[in-house]
């Protein structure tokens, strides 16, 4: 069986590691948090792609620890969308919507690949062409909004920089009075 894995760069470069899972995966503490992570996040491949729920079980028992891997993955980019929800919904829903496509598109792909009726394989292989458009949609909406915010941040540093060279002089006099002790005398 193919590797169900879910290549989503943007949201995976958001992902910190994750304190539950580490080198040790014995543990009551590790299974149970485990547990509760696949619950979580079987309950949303569900949502997204029913289909993809049995080719995870399948998988869970033919790489268990790439499986394991791939769920707190998923589970750690679902608890970043949720977060970033607060702060940009519009970026959030993108982003569920790019990580919803990619479950699809896996399983589509690993499903294709796995088809021995011709009829099935055609059904699929329409199914994953009609998909790609729209995610490649959305990974342009993607790349659009991420430098909409860098053009943001980089007219933000621009105008710091402007203001420092502005103030030249007076931040340099500023610095000069810190590192000789001289304004020390003039505390409110």
């Amino acid at each position: 069986m193919k590797t169900f894995l879910i290549t989503l760069p943007i949201l995976m470069t958001l992902l910190l590691p994750n304190p539950a899972w580490t080198d040790d995966h014995d543990g009551e503490e590790f299974e149970e948090n485990l547990e509760t992570v696949e619950r979580e996040v079987m309950n949303f491949i569900h949502k997204v792609e029913p289909r993809a729920v049995s080719t995870m079980k399948a998988w869970s028992k033919e790489d268990r620890e790439e499986y394991v891997d791939t769920l707190f993955e998923i589970q750690e980019s679902l608890m970043e969308i949720e977060e970033l929800r607060e702060e940009a919904p519009a970026f959030a829903d993108l982003y569920h919507r790019i990580l919803a496509a990619e479950i699809k598109m896996e399983y589509l792909g690993i499903a294709i690949q796995e088809s021995e009726s011709p009829a099935e394989r055609n059904a699929l292989e329409a199914e994953l062409k009609a998909l790609l458009p729209k995610a490649f949609e959305d990974r342009m909406k993607q790349a659009e909004l991420e430098l909409a915010e860098l053009r943001s941040e980089i007219s933000e540093i621009e105008t710091e920089w402007k203001k420092r060279i502005a103030n030249k002089e007076k931040i340099i006099e500023r610095r000069y009075r810190e590192l000789t002790g001289e304004d020390e005398d003039l505390d409110w």
